[in-house]
């Protein structure tokens, strides 16, 4: 994902977000997958613009990102389901 540009992002649909929410769910893979190429770049370019170096956004968009893999407690969070609603 790294180097991808996205010149807009839409929030995904909300099953995208449930499915990444279950860990158990044989989807979810696939869904965390589907969040990072949706938000990698307009994650890691907000960071950019917060004043973090390239290596810097680079390290901390991947801890984000990880944390969603390892922590589905994120995922299961209100707010991030007012992300995903259209």
């Amino acid at each position: 994902m790294p180097g991808s540009r996205r010149t807009r992002s839409l929030p995904p649909p909300i099953g995208v977000v449930v499915n990444a929410a279950d860990g158990n769910a044989p989807e979810a893979a696939d869904a965390l997958e589907s969040l990072g190429q949706t938000y990698w770049y307009p994650l890691h370019a907000y960071i950019r613009r917060c004043g973090y170096r390239p290596e810097d956004a680079q390290d901390l968009t991947q801890s984000f990102f990880a944390r969603l893999h390892f922590d589905h407690a994120l995922l299961n969070s209100p707010t991030f389901y007012r992300i995903a609603a259209p």
